[in-house]
């Protein structure tokens, strides 16, 4: 959750008490020990001075991973991160702890295709009180047409992370909650409605269905992958007020008394890794089976200036989630997935999730031209929501009292019957194996 966020939403996640959610019913929480202080850190944070911004930086040709990194160490700039787009897939790649190798040959097991590198990452230090400058203008690097010629990154449907968006499409259909048939997925039936038959019912931006994956990789990153169905008629992500983004979120939590105060002066100056998975430098990305009518402006929600030094987010935003495709019939899925380093004082951290609406009209007059950024959405504090459905939407109670790594669950905005002769229930949760295969 990202600085600007409403402080209500926040003290609402703890408590595990949001009303409109689609994990809000009570389970038997799981038991946890009085928080104890860490010997390691003793003393209150240094205050910071200085923030972090993560500035992008154009190719004017797309290029493959080398040739991007090459242009990056001619170019003199602090670079610290690639970003990729392919036909239903954007996001960006961060070498923390991962060869661009391993990177490269990972994507192309997930996605069939090579990272095709559009832009560069540039990391710039500012005073907090700092105002934009020209330092921030718009930045387009010129790269020779002879190198994206090397490559044909085409398109394709064939790779681990787009079997993963079968499934999902899959089990979504299983439990009933498709309106029509997706083909592409492999889902069929005999009777079909085009969409523009479809009830005209304008409800909410709230998805139908979701699924969550947490766990450690077996090169000991912290991976999260989180996926949405929209498919009952009246319910659409492009359905919240334009003027804002959504921002899909995974919270961890942790009560220790030596996280008191608000980020970045906590009382322990290394609060990060206080949490399973650490909110900085991560890999991340974003797909669609159905793919993307237009740019969906995705960002990494890194920026938690005055959050909480209790909880620490993992958020993808998406400024315009109304041009992530369907199938035709009005069906929309997506997956957002995170690859973080792990916090070195904690194995493991009580999770909730949340989806918010966050406004993004701050953006319009950021130095890079209305370019959705984590550093510039949810700036006009009094912004009035006016679009259809709520401001936040739950997708896991803290209540549950889940832990990750290895937790793994299915939610339904509407109650379901997961398994026979048992209640019905908003979540389902079960081995991850079972639900997601083997982690890599």
């Amino acid at each position: 959750m990202s600085r600007r966020k409403s402080v209500v939403a926040t003290a609402a996640l703890a408590c595990g008490v949001l009303a409109a959610s689609l994990g809000s019913l009570p389970a038997a929480s799981a038991s946890q020990s009085p928080a104890t202080p860490d010997q390691t850190s003793s003393s209150p944070a240094p205050a910071d001075t200085k923030r972090v911004l993560h500035i992008p930086v154009a190719l004017s040709q797309p290029v493959g991973l080398s040739e991007a990194i090459d242009i990056a160490e001619a170019s003199s700039m602090p670079i610290v991160g690639y970003r990729f787009e392919n036909d239903g897939v954007v996001g960006e790649y961060f070498p923390n702890g991962q060869q661009p190798e391993e990177f490269r040959q990972t994507y192309i097991a997930d996605f069939g295709m090579e990272p095709r590198i559009v832009g560069l990452v540039k990391e710039v230090a500012v005073d907090f009180d700092a105002k934009p400058g020209a330092e921030r203008s718009p930045e387009t690097l010129e790269v020779d047409a002879g190198l994206s010629a090397r490559y044909n990154f085409g398109t394709s449907r064939e790779g681990k992370m787009w079997d993963r968006l079968a499934a999902g499409l899959s089990a979504a259909d299983s439990l009933g909650v498709l309106q029509d048939p997706i083909d592409q997925a492999g889902i069929t039936e005999e009777t079909s409605e085009p969409l523009a038959q479809r009830s005209t019912l304008a409800l909410s931006w709230e998805p139908t269905f979701a699924r969550f994956d947490l766990r450690d990789t077996s090169a000991g990153k912290a991976r999260i992958v989180q996926e949405y169905v929209w498919s009952e008629p009246g319910y659409d992500p492009a359905l919240r007020d334009l003027d804002t983004a959504l921002e899909f979120e995974i919270n961890q939590h942790n009560d220790n008394i030596l996280l008191t105060g608000v980020r970045p002066n906590c009382f322990s100056w290394n609060y990060q890794d206080h949490f399973w998975a650490k909110n900085s430098g991560y890999t991340w990305g974003v797909a669609s089976w159905f793919g993307f009518s237009y740019g969906i402006g995705a960002y990494a929600d890194t920026n938690d200036l005055t959050d909480s030094c209790y909880v620490q987010s993992m958020a993808i935003g998406i400024s315009n989630p109304g041009n992530i495709g369907d199938d035709g019939y009005g069906n929309r899925q997506v997956a957002l997935w995170m690859l973080a380093d792990g916090g070195a004082l904690a194995a493991d951290s009580e999770v909730s999730g949340v989806i918010q609406a966050v406004e993004k009209l701050s953006c319009d007059n950021w130095p890079w031209n209305g370019q959705i950024s984590t550093d510039c959405v949810g700036l006009n504090t009094s912004y009035t929501y006016s679009g259809y459905g709520p401001t936040y939407y739950t997708t896991l109670s803290r209540s549950r009292g889940f832990r990750a790594p290895e937790k793994c669950w299915q939610t339904s905005r509407v109650k379901m019957q997961w398994e026979p002769g048992k209640p019905e229930d908003q979540v389902y949760t079960g081995p991850c194996s079972d639900m997601f295969g083997p982690v890599d």
